[in-house]
């Protein structure tokens, strides 16, 4: 089948797209790497006040501060912990992804790998293709890498606001604790 003049790709236009696309895929990888870092700052603090408010709270455990004060401390110390656990999670979920045609589970959540043929196509057979065809062979590798990058953010982003949430839970039950504390 030949194409007409008006289904020829215009090199221009593929050049642009081939650059809209590169920085699509770093604006999702640099959106990664953010979600990244919150994930690791909310790590870091549940992990701390874990390690502050259990011995503090377990030096009022027995003081005559009630049940309401221990079930605070039973909670806030529950939640912090739970909190943390969840946080550092994604490294050792997996997901199941496709390479090669082949499904296989990857622990932890980093980019898939890439097809083996297209790899070996950018030493090989895309040398010889005019530039307008290996750009449009680019865009169609980078939109699927986006993609797979668009998917990993969604679960980063889920977890993070399930720590989010935790987090809040156990400050909440640490305030109770201060305010019986306080009374």
């Amino acid at each position: 089948m030949v194409a007409t003049a008006a289904e020829q790709p215009v090199p221009q236009t593929v050049e642009a797209l081939l650059h809209y696309v590169e920085a699509l895929y770093e604006d999702q990888h640099k959106r990664g790497e953010a979600l990244d870092a919150r994930l690791a700052t909310l790590t870091a603090f549940a992990g701390l006040l874990l390690t502050l408010i259990a011995p503090l709270g377990a030096s009022h455990l027995g003081r005559g501060h009630g049940l309401a004060f221990q079930l605070g401390y039973i909670a806030s110390v529950l939640i912090f912990g739970i909190t943390a656990l969840l946080a550092v999670s994604s490294t050792f979920r997996t997901r199941t992804v496709v390479i090669d045609g082949e499904r296989y589970k990857m622990v932890g959540w980093r980019r898939t790998g890439i097809d083996t043929e297209v790899l070996k196509d950018y030493s090989g057979s895309q040398t010889t293709l005019p530039t307008v065809d290996a750009q449009r062979q680019m865009i169609a590798n980078i939109v699927g890498s986006i993609t797979d990058v668009i998917d990993l953010n969604g679960q980063k982003y889920r977890l993070l606001r399930q720590v989010s949430l935790c987090l809040c839970a156990g400050l909440l039950a640490t305030a109770a604790q201060a305010v019986i504390l306080a009374v």
